[in-house]
């Protein structure tokens, strides 16, 4: 029985699940460590603002372990993923500091995945709440239609040079156009997501806006929406993997690539053979062959994109820290 069976969840939601609970264990690790800073809490909501510190610091704990149990078993992804949404959901409850858009998003996604039943619609309509709600409040904003708040967020907040340098302050128009591209674009994508036939149209087409924003701002904003948004279309997506075997060779080697696997679709078989051997689409693959045809597959693919976008957002962090301790 294959491990993808043995959850019983299928291989879009155990991608999705694990690439939102990264987020949280890499970008929001003060969550997962009781005596964190984070606790306790700034006030928030009343009722909540006479819970003991005790009470968060133990729920930090349940949450570093739910969010690592699914990680190292390949199991329990329904139930690990809803105490891990309820957990971020409740602590963002407690804290003004703590909210983020893309946190409430990710707490939201993994609440669903435990309660996923069998269709995907859960999965849109909370992501065209995601695009309609921030569409809608930029369309009520006049600085969104005059092209102020554009303007300042790319000159002065992100200070992109290209920006800069091509169009002078007086030259408003720029920004005022790009300012009406984003609201249409979301209005445009949180249509698209309750579409089933246009799910992939939607996929290109959101990767794209978000992609384009990293561009333009030269790589300093949608950064972490372009990682979880990325999960998030996975879930609605059909995607298909074709499971690979990996036999002989070394096994920590084996043991590691099945670890790092999103899917769940690598599979170990041990046998006594010198050198590194891959089963693919029923074919056998042996030595650098095998590499080569293991790097060419999808598994892959998702993994050097979720990695290399984690890694992105990680790496500032701890050469920051490390900055700092050494200072």
């Amino acid at each position: 029985m294959s491990l993808t069976k043995k959850s019983g969840v299928p291989v879009s939601q155990i991608i999705s699940i694990k690439a939102f609970l990264l987020y949280i264990l890499l970008l929001k690790y003060g969550l997962v460590n009781p005596f964190s800073d984070y606790f306790p809490f700034l006030p928030f909501i009343p009722a909540l603002d006479a819970i003991p510190r005790a009470i968060y610091s133990s729920l930090s704990v349940v949450l570093g372990v739910s969010i690592v149990t699914p990680l190292i078993t390949k199991n329990y992804y329904q139930s690990m993923s809803l105490i891990s949404g309820l957990i971020v959901l409740f602590f963002l409850m407690s804290s003004k500091l703590l909210f983020s858009n893309s946190l409430t998003f990710v707490a939201c996604m993994l609440i669903l995945s435990g309660l996923y039943f069998g269709t995907d619609y859960i999965f849109r309509i909370q992501i065209a709440l995601l695009y309609f709600g921030a569409a809608i409040n930029k369309f009520l904003t006049a600085d969104w239609w005059n092209g102020l708040y554009m303007d300042h967020l790319l000159r002065e907040v992100f200070q992109v040079s290209h920006y800069q340098h091509n169009f002078p302050a007086d030259m408003i128009e720029v920004a005022i156009i790009l300012g009406i591209l984003v609201i249409l674009i979301e209005f445009a994508l949180g249509i698209l997501v309750l579409v089933p036939k246009y799910t992939r149209m939607l996929i290109v087409f959101g990767l794209i806006f978000h992609g384009s924003m990293l561009v333009i701002t030269s790589g300093r904003l949608s950064l972490h929406f372009m990682y979880i948004m990325s999960a998030a279309y996975v879930s609605i997506s059909s995607l298909e993997l074709t499971p690979v075997k990996l036999i002989g060779g070394n096994s920590v080697s084996k043991c590691i690539l099945s670890r790092l696997d999103f899917s769940d679709t690598l599979f170990i078989r041990n046998e006594a053979t010198d050198y590194f051997v891959i089963e693919k689409h029923g074919k056998i693959y042996q030595g650098k062959k095998a590499y080569l045809e293991l790097v060419l597959t999808k598994q892959c693919a998702l993994l050097t994109y979720f990695f290399l976008l984690l890694f992105t957002m990680v790496f500032p962090r701890l050469v920051g820290k490390i900055s700092v301790y050494f200072s």
